[in-house]
């Protein structure tokens, strides 16, 4: 939880940054691009975990 919450700050000062040295709707389309792959890596964390719930017996994949 700590991660994520610090990868929303990150975010949110990359936005924020990219905005005032540029447009504000660069600096928002920099956070909606970060949030989005957010999501998409937990979707994916969250997949391969439900992939490993359904057999037990399987070790899960290391990477």
């Amino acid at each position: 939880m700590p991660k994520t919450i610090f990868s929303l700050i990150a975010l949110g000062l990359l936005g924020c940054a990219v905005g005032y040295f540029t447009t504000a709707t660069a600096g928002w389309v920099v956070t909606t691009l970060g949030m989005t792959a957010m999501i998409l890596v937990s979707g994916t964390q969250l997949a391969q975990i439900r992939k490993w719930v359904a057999d037990l017996s399987a070790p899960p994949l290391h990477r």
